[in-house]
């Protein structure tokens, strides 16, 4: 797919050229990292561990 993109001269509808592969790797790490925060699996670990430790320093 990317080489046909990119050997042809493929254009989107507004005659903009595709997304470069450095673009498109950043874009992959940003919405993983974005998905993760919001199914939970990153927000359930940090928020447990910040409460943990929101409870070990209180009794003091």
């Amino acid at each position: 797919m990317l080489a046909f993109a990119n050997l042809t001269g493929v254009r989107s509808s507004l005659g903009e050229a595709p997304i470069n592969l450095l673009n498109a790797l950043w874009a992959c790490w940003v919405y993983a990292a974005a998905s993760l925060v919001l199914t939970g699996w990153v927000t359930l670990p940090v928020s447990a561990a910040a409460g943990g430790l929101f409870v070990f320093f209180s009794r003091k």
